[in-house]
């Protein structure tokens, strides 16, 4: 990014300038530069994870998530210089985590009426290094530097979201410090009566008893296939990261014979005869899906249990 770019809020054009290399990809524009693209891209979010002339980690109070220096103060008037949110070191609470200051700014001067000693930095500093962690008001202006903007934040979320893959069952087993026998898909680890494959797919906890929170069926008023009635009803969540699993909504008269209702494979639309409806757009979505079979007209038992295919 050319010098003349780090002004006031330098960090929304550096995301933009990754983003361009991240949409050629997206778009499909010249493939035999995808790995260059990407590694380009790439770059442009390092920067603001660290890897820049300061070593700074360019989101605010970042330290429970391992950075080893990050923003400890930004300007906001909700955590603002001598508040018990002003500064992530010495505060007692510190600023809320993840916000992206605007970054280096080779043209800040403070208020012309500032008569204190210079600032430095971020004046008389080269444009990368022109930044200062404060959080100082008027006559220093260090909102100039440091007071975060949606665009600043909308756009790092943007660039970050090209690098973020979809949750596996490695990724959830190991973020809740599973591992060994502890980690495999059929142990219980918390003793609730709840697999871990279970506790995955449904988005539970492997360390606390929470069995109260699996899906539960439902007598609902649905329009299925034209037909209003009171059909049982489910909704239940829906793990697009897990590629090599199935969620199958089953219904059955008899406990012999078994009709598949609703499927849900992958990242693959969810589908079948009791499929309602899929909300969400992210990695989790929530899939609303019922029995064909109307309560009304039914009148023997009716059986509707999950059945969840590992591939």
């Amino acid at each position: 990014m050319p010098d003349w770019a780090y002004h006031w809020g330098s960090n929304e054009p550096k995301c933009h300038w990754g983003i361009l290399f991240a949409l050629q990809n997206v778009y499909g524009l010249n493939p035999g530069l995808a790995s260059t693209y990407r590694e380009v891209a790439a770059g442009f979010l390092h920067y603001i994870h660290g890897v820049n002339p300061l070593t700074m980690v360019y989101l605010s109070n970042m330290y429970d998530s391992e950075a080893e220096n990050c923003a400890n103060e930004f300007y906001h008037s909700w955590f603002c210089d001598g508040s018990i949110y002003d500064d992530a070191r010495t505060s007692p609470n510190g600023p809320a985590p993840g916000y992206v200051p605007g970054g280096a700014n080779a043209s800040f001067a403070p208020d012309s009426s500032y008569s204190g000693p210079a600032l430095v930095p971020p004046m008389s500093q080269p444009p990368q290094k022109s930044y200062k962690d404060w959080n100082t008001g008027w006559p220093e202006d260090s909102w100039e530097v440091t007071e975060p903007g949606i665009y600043y934040q909308s756009s790092y979320v943007y660039l970050m979201s090209r690098f973020i893959r979809p949750l596996s069952y490695q990724d959830w087993a190991s973020g809740r410090g599973l591992s060994g026998p502890s980690a495999d898909i059929y142990a219980d680890h918390d003793h609730d009566g709840v697999c871990n494959l279970l506790e995955y797919a449904f988005n539970l906890s492997p360390e606390a008893p929470d069995s109260s929170s699996l899906p539960e069926l439902k007598l609902a008023a649905q329009v299925l296939n034209g037909q209003p009635g009171t059909y049982l009803t489910v909704q239940f969540l829906h793990q697009l990261g897990a590629t090599n699993l199935t969620y199958i909504l089953q219904g059955s008269p008899d406990l012999i014979t078994w009709s598949d209702l609703c499927t849900a494979a992958g990242t693959n639309a969810p589908g079948g005869p009791g499929f309602i409806s899929e909300s969400g757009t992210g990695y989790q979505r929530q899939i609303v899906a019922c029995d064909t079979v109307r309560s009304e007209s039914s009148a023997t038992a009716r059986f509707v249990p999950f059945k969840l295919v590992w591939h």
